[in-house]
Order: C-alpha cells, then structure tokens, then sequence
C-alpha cells in the first residue's frame, strides 16, 4: 500500500452546466419559501443573489422579513454544497448566522438526497435549509454567541431585532 492518487480536478464546465440547469429548474419552480434565486452572471453561475421572505417559526407570516442573500458555488458543485452569506449592508442578528453574514449551519442542515447518497447540495436546496434555519434557529450550532443567549431567553426579542434590523436595512 502507497499513497493513492490525488483526486481529479473539479471540473469547471460540467459544475457551470449543472449550476446552469439549477438555475433554470429554480426558475421555472422554484422551492416554496424562495422568493427569487438566480445567477448573477448567466454565462459564469458561480454566484448567485437570492431573496429569502424569513417568518418566525416558519409560520406563513403574512409579512416577512425579505432578506437579501449571496450563494457561492464552487468548481466542485454539485459534490460540495455552496456557500451562503446574506449581502454586505444586511444585518442579520440570529444565533446561526456571525456577524459578517455567514451561515456556516446550513451545510449542517441540508436535507438526503434524492437516492438517499449523501445530502442535496443543490442551491434549491441550500436556500430551503437556510429559511427553515432562520425560521427556527438551531442552537447546537451557534455561531453568534450574543443572539444565542438571548434566544434563550426571550425568542420574540430576537425575531423584534431581526425585523427591525432588516427593515432599516443597515
């Protein structure tokens, strides 16, 4: 027994195509939850913008707060999931997203696959794991420690925060 050989390179073209499909497929039926999700670039979908309507407990609230989000997606899509962050300027106070706007969690919350093999690392699927995080903020993986606190003791102060932040938009 040696070392085995490195794996391949990603392939740059075949993640593109795939992500092309995606955001045709999100186009045409996007996930209940997602407002709009599409790449920034067509003929480069690497990054794309997204608009998440966020209620708390995921309750259908007739007014959520509309949050602006930026996907990444790597050459190694769709075997390693992307990468979200809300948009720069979006203040985001939430137990599972830090304070610069990432939202580590969400590869932790992705749901199986269609086949069962491993997780769906779709953007579709990304997104709906975000919404329902937000929605109900899963403290095992807490990454601002101020909004964890006090999400323990007093939830709506949290969700307040959140509205008002959002709404002012800074």
């Amino acid at each position: 027994g040696g070392l085995a050989p490195p794996p391949p390179p990603p392939d740059v073209e075949q993640a593109a195509a795939f992500l092309s499909a995606e955001a045709e497929a999100l186009r045409d039926a996007p996930p209940a939850g997602i407002l709009s999700a599409a790449p920034r670039d067509a003929a480069h979908p690497f990054v794309w913008d997204a608009l998440l309507p966020v209620s708390r407990g995921g309750d259908g609230d007739v007014d959520p707060v509309l949050l602006p989000v930026e996907v990444y997606a790597s050459a190694a899509h769709p075997t390693v999931a992307p990468w979200v962050r809300f948009a720069p300027g979006c203040r985001v106070y939430h137990p599972n997203v830090e304070p610069v706007g990432g939202v580590p969690a969400v590869a932790a919350t992705l749901p199986a696959a269609a086949g069962g093999e491993g997780e769906d690392t779709t953007v579709g699927a990304v997104l709906t794991a975000l919404a329902r995080l937000m929605a109900r903020p899963d403290l095992r993986w807490a990454v601002h420690g101020a909004a964890a606190q006090a999400w323990r003791v007093d939830p709506a102060a949290v969700w307040s925060r959140l509205r008002r932040d959002a709404t002012r938009g800074a």
